[in-house]
């Protein structure tokens, strides 16, 4: 490469070019390794202490919610739910009554518009398509209800106790997930410490919020609520949560990179 002024009379060419993507590389070098057994261990660390916590807090999160749901506390209302040999977590079981068949129409219909219409309107095509599987996935319950309702014994607690185990698994699984795509980030350690426990603190708030949806789906409507707890409730809040957290952190990264690349001119 030459590295010299633009020769008089030239023409007004790019002056400088960045290295191709093929070249950069993030460099694990030993800060980046102490820092990352760090957080390894303050990980593990608040997954124990979750492990000790979640029991007392899932009971309650279940003896609130019964509470402004009105659900009678019986026998039968807060199960508890065990994981290892000393620890339990609790769910509270609300009944969901079957849906008729004209709410089954009402909803097989509205896919069906929302196939063929929505599309036209001005909206964003992953909106679209958002708004479709909302739609499309009761529809189908709708219409296998209608066709085979024999086959749809359902048990109160079954979707309550699935509900409940996805969530716990999420939250002490996800936490390992985040730390193993933050730590080959070149942040400093106090940054990721302040990640990592932010990702919890909210992770536990997001539970909070998919309990209080999940009572409000029971509470208010049918069986065909199910495939939307099943496939949108119990994980993907919480998995698009890490994706932006880590997104944001990315692009708060690469801000920086960028600015200390090595640049090839032209002459």
């Amino acid at each position: 490469m030459i590295f010299s002024r633009k020769p008089a009379g030239t023409a007004d060419v790019k002056q400088t070019i960045a290295l191709h993507r093929s070249y950069r590389r993030i460099k694990l070098t030993r800060s980046m390794k102490e820092s990352s057994a760090i957080t390894l261990f303050v990980v593990l660390l608040i997954l124990v202490a979750k492990i000790y916590l979640l029991p007392g807090f899932t009971l309650e999160i279940s003896l609130w919610l019964s509470q402004l749901f009105e659900v009678p506390l019986d026998s039968s209302a807060v199960h508890p739910l065990a994981f290892w040999s000393s620890t339990s977590f609790h769910f509270l079981v609300v009944p969901i009554a079957s849906p008729s068949t004209s709410v089954c129409l009402i909803v097989i219909a509205c896919s069906l518009l929302s196939l063929f219409f929505l599309k036209k309107l001005p909206i964003s095509l992953p909106l679209v398509i958002l708004i479709n599987l909302l739609l499309t996935a009761p529809a189908f319950f709708a219409l296998l209800f209608l066709l085979i309702p024999e086959y749809f014994t359902y048990r109160p607690a079954s979707l309550s106790e699935l509900f409940t185990t996805v969530s716990v698994l999420v939250e002490t699984g996800l936490p390992v997930i985040f730390w193993l795509v933050l730590f080959p980030l070149p942040v400093s350690l106090l940054r990721k410490i302040c990640y990592i426990v932010f990702f919890e603190c909210v992770l536990m708030l997001l539970y909070v919020f998919k309990y209080l949806v999940f009572m409000v789906l029971c509470t208010y409507g049918t069986y065909l609520v199910i495939p939307l707890i099943i496939l949108i409730l119990c994980s993907l809040p919480d998995i698009l949560y890490m994706v932006c957290l880590f997104s944001v952190t990315v692009s708060e990264v690469s801000g920086r990179i960028a600015k200390d690349t090595k640049l090839w001119r032209w002459a």
